[in-house]
């Protein structure tokens, strides 16, 4: 079997070099149009793939023989007669590549072709494939080729009919002996025609074409990569926003580790969204969710929101909002629909702050752990006396509350219920003035 490529590639041995066993090393470069690598091979595989090559029976090259002699003009005879063996090993396949000679030069790992190859076999094997930049990155350049083969026809009939597709960026180690930098594997999402559920790892936004060819079919999104503006993924395609079609079908959307520093106009166009993951990035105090009407599960975790004046998500039931910098809690008392949040790791200071958790008629679950009002004594009582409404149906800091911090919550709240019943009896600041006495002197 072998493998088409578009033009012979360049090569060369630059040097070699010898290990802690004495073994010569000979560095082979590659250079195939814009793509360079190298691989560092032994005499004895040289010898391995001309055997293999010698079943070919017009294969005339030939190579130089195995005598050895340590010494550097004869390892650098060597390294020319190897160097110009392998020019003509090509010249002689003639830009039909056999397989034995693609794993030597390592055609699988950086030319598109046999990319292209290599995924089709796998994708032969298992549908269910975890699919690389690297790889897509090679059926996006052979699908510019004027020629495409088999191999191209067959990856592109099988992702086609994916509906769950998960691609990771490559590992930097993969690329580490070529000139390839993974930020710049651009790959096109277009080919993934009935996908409703894309997970995409390791990638930045940059990378990315054709995603909005997938606005009819994609219910679920998560991108775990550098990610410049929410925009770059939905933005518009006309100047208003408001004319532009939704992204209907969407109502996961998971954006983490991604840098995001606002929250832009774009997220208007996905009007169906029910659960919106943002942990990790660059948020502060805009958060722009108001006409996310159909928003139920929010996670705003690991950011740097200070304030949540601006927080408007009527219909939210669980919202995460942990590891950030917020210190007052009363706007949250609007959020009536909430059952489970989250503030964990905040710069919450006054216990009072917890009383606008009372006003919230399903609140279920609360996480307070690791604020500074933790260190209050008998903390946890304090915060179940002012949340009497909740008492008994609210779990604090992933703990049920027991017998005693329930009837200490209880105590707390009575007294304070009774000094506001005081205050309210004496509107004057708490100074009892009884005109009934007589003048004041």
């Amino acid at each position: 079997m072998e493998i088409q490529i578009p033009e012979e590639p360049i090569v060369s041995i630059g040097g070699y070099s010898t290990d802690s066993e004495e073994v010569v090393w000979f560095t082979v470069q590659i250079k195939l149009k814009d793509r360079q690598w190298t691989v560092n091979h032994r005499f004895n595989e040289f010898d391995d793939l001309h055997q293999k090559l010698k079943k070919n029976s017009n294969f005339n090259v030939r190579l130089p023989p195995k005598k050895f002699r340590p010494k550097s003009d004869f390892l650098e005879k060597r390294r020319e007669e190897l160097e110009q063996y392998l020019i003509q090993v090509l010249e002689f396949f003639d830009k039909k590549i056999p397989l034995k000679l693609s794993e030597f030069i390592l055609l699988y790992k950086f030319q598109p072709n046999a990319l292209v190859h290599q995924l089709a076999d796998f994708l032969k094997k298992n549908n269910n494939l975890k699919l690389t930049s690297l790889h897509l990155n090679a059926l996006f350049e052979v699908s510019q080729y004027d020629y495409v083969d088999e191999n191209y026809e067959i990856v592109v009939a099988i992702l086609k009919t994916l509906r769950s597709v998960s691609i990771y960026g490559t590992k930097l180690s993969y690329l580490e002996r070529s000139n390839l930098t993974r930020e710049k594997l651009v790959f096109d999402l277009s080919i993934f025609e009935v996908c409703d559920e894309l997970i995409i790892k390791h990638c930045s936004s940059s990378q990315i074409v054709g995603l909005n060819r997938l606005k009819g079919t994609l219910k679920v999104l998560e991108i775990n990569g550098v990610v410049s503006s929410m925009a770059t993924l939905f933005g518009p395609k006309s100047a208003n926003i408001d004319t532009d079609v939704p992204w209907a079908a969407l109502t996961r959307l998971n954006i983490i580790n991604a840098d995001i520093k606002q929250i832009d106009d774009s997220i208007n166009l996905l009007p169906n969204l029910e659960n919106l993951n943002l942990s990790g990035n660059e948020l502060s105090d805009e958060i722009n969710l108001d006409r996310l009407l159909r928003l139920t599960i929010l996670d705003l975790s690991n950011n740097k929101i200070e304030s949540i004046d601006n927080l408007y998500v009527g219909n939210i039931s669980i919202l995460n909002l942990s590891q950030n910098r917020i210190k007052h809690l009363s706007k949250l008392s609007r959020l009536l629909g909430l059952v489970s949040l989250n503030l964990n790791s905040n710069n919450i200071r006054d216990i009072d702050e917890v009383c606008a958790l009372n006003k919230l008629p399903m609140l279920q679950s609360v996480d307070l752990t690791d604020n500074p009002i933790t260190s209050e004594p008998d903390y946890r009582s304090q915060i179940l006396g002012r949340i009497p409404n909740r008492i008994n149906d609210v779990v604090l800091d992933c703990v049920i509350p027991d017998s005693n911090e329930i009837s200490m919550g209880k105590v707390i709240a009575a007294l304070r219920q009774a000094k506001i019943t005081e205050k309210e009896k004496t509107p004057f600041g708490g100074r009892n003035f009884n005109l009934k006495n007589g003048p004041i002197l």
